[in-house]
């Protein structure tokens, strides 16, 4: 899977740095991840809304009604990785990840901060 790659590829490059003495793992880490950050957004295929669950930040990305659609849809509850400590909803490999569920599966996916 791509984000597996990707995260693979951020601790090779993080063992570097701090083989290198340029900044520790974990330093190397959370810049990296704040910086694949994106700003979830509506398109014509699925409506994203950012909203808070009894607390909790949680970004849920729905098919786009069509036609005054209102019919029950599955959901699919994601939580990303990171231990949380590391990583966000809002990265773009978990961003396109949520979309591709809601095209694929017809369903609500809600993705947990």
């Amino acid at each position: 899977m791509a984000t597996d790659c990707f995260f693979r590829s951020l601790s090779h490059l993080a063992d570097l740095s701090e083989l290198l003495g340029l900044k520790d793992y974990m330093g190397v880490m959370m810049f990296i991840t704040f910086v694949e950050a994106v700003v979830p957004e509506s398109d014509e295929r699925v409506r994203v809304t950012e909203e808070v669950f009894d607390g909790v930040e949680v970004v849920v990305y729905e098919p786009a009604l069509q036609g005054g659609d209102r019919e029950l849809r599955r959901a699919v509850l994601y939580l990303h990785g990171g231990g949380w400590c590391l990583g966000s909803t809002r990265m773009g490999p978990y961003d396109l990840l949520a979309r591709q569920m809601v095209s694929e599966l017809n369903a609500v996916v809600v993705s947990v901060e």
